[in-house]
């Protein structure tokens, strides 16, 4: 009816994959609109991106425990985030801001210094290169909606002392989803193309 509204929750949920059938072990309370999550390729930490209090929660995973230990302030609402393969950067995506922070990582210890990127307009996912020469944003447009317009990939070398953006692909209206293939050698945008859903 006309009195309900959405509120963003604060929980993320730790499920065990070794169980069978797979069963919630745990629920870690982070910020609110938990949305975007990496875990780096140690398996001993992960990120996650909240972006209704414009924050990262980063979490200390040992075995089968998720311990939240610290808050990393963004200032503006973050979509997604990744880690580099050495795990000691990681990418996060600013939404409204049409940016993407880059975050040191010091074993738990994740510091954003305020250095962005600029990239195409409403980054709303993003990967990076399995070598980690390379990062792709999903420029998503309109706010976050389908409008019949061509958005972008951008393409961030990550190489570079410092990082920079040195491409725009044109790929389509939305793409929303994003995903690099194992070897590096594709990508995959997914396009809303006129459609929200």
């Amino acid at each position: 009816g006309p009195g309900w509204k959405s509120a963003p929750d604060n929980k993320l949920y730790v499920i065990d994959l070794t169980a069978n059938p797979p069963a919630r072990i745990d629920t870690v309370t982070v910020g609110k609109q938990p949305s975007g999550m990496a875990i780096n390729r140690a398996g001993d930490l992960a990120l996650v991106t909240n972006r209704a209090d414009n924050s990262i929660s980063v979490l200390a995973i040992q075995g089968k425990q998720v311990r939240l230990v610290d808050t990393v302030s963004i200032g503006e609402q973050v979509a997604h985030v990744a880690f580099t393969p050495d795990g000691k950067r990681a990418l996060a995506a600013k939404f409204p801001g049409h940016k993407v922070a880059l975050l040191e990582v010091d074993g738990q210890k994740v510091t954003y210094a305020k250095r962005d990127l600029t990239v195409g307009l409403w980054p709303y996912n993003l990967d990076i290169t399995p070598d980690g020469k390379l990062a792709l944003t999903a420029d998503n447009g309109a706010a976050g909606t389908s409008d019949g317009n061509i958005d972008t990939v951008s393409v961030i070398d990550l190489e570079a002392n410092p990082p920079r953006v040195i491409d725009k692909v044109v790929v389509g209206d939305a793409p929303e989803g994003l995903a690099v293939s194992p070897t590096g050698k594709l990508a995959v945008a997914a396009l809303l193309r006129g459609s929200n859903n």
